[in-house]
């Protein structure tokens, strides 16, 4: 769902859907991918709330805002040049595609605690709130553009999904139920 990955050397990062499990994989770019999946199950069609969480080496994963799985002794992920990606592994490498509805992708540059993700997980954020990096809402409904609601201005470019499988980006009034 999200990653910076390439499926190679150059992978940081993946936060992934796998056999109704939340899956979580790190690479630090030098030691074997490391990774962890939830203990709790994700539901098929139904709105659900993720997070992962990483600080002092303690790998932490939320499923609808309770604290699900962790993971202590954790790598911490490599400074990689590839791109922020939602619903797919990142270019050049697409070994994955999410096959789901995607809403409200938060980025932050600190570990948000578990009282803070559950009482913020329903609610649409200011873009100002300290340590918020990257905020996609998802809210144009039209157009090739997700725009950050962050003053970082990192928009994102909707493109062509990849592979057999595959379908574009498609805008939906489906959404998360957040106010």
């Amino acid at each position: 769902m999200v990653s910076k990955w390439d499926g190679g050397g150059n992978a940081s990062y993946a936060l992934e859907i796998d056999a109704a499990h939340l899956r979580v994989e790190v690479h630090d770019g030098v030691d074997p991918t490391q990774t962890v999946f939830s203990h709790g199950f994700l539901v098929d069609s139904a709105w659900q709330h993720i997070a992962a969480t990483l600080s002092n080496h303690t790998l932490r994963l939320y499923i609808n805002g309770v604290l699900d799985t962790t993971f202590a002794n954790s790598q911490i992920p490599m400074n990689s040049d590839r791109p922020l990606s939602f619903g797919h592994e990142g270019p050049p490498y697409n070994g994955w595609l999410y096959n789901g509805v995607l809403d409200e992708v938060r980025v932050w540059n600190v570990a948000r605690s578990g009282p803070q993700i559950a009482s913020a997980m329903a609610k649409h954020l200011a873009g100002t709130e300290a340590g918020l990096v990257g905020y996609w809402r998802f809210d144009e409904g039209s157009g090739d553009v997700a725009f950050d609601a962050t003053s970082n201005h990192l928009d994102g470019q909707l493109g062509s999904a990849v592979g057999p499988d595959a379908n574009d980006p498609q805008w939906t009034s489906n959404s998360a139920p957040v106010h």
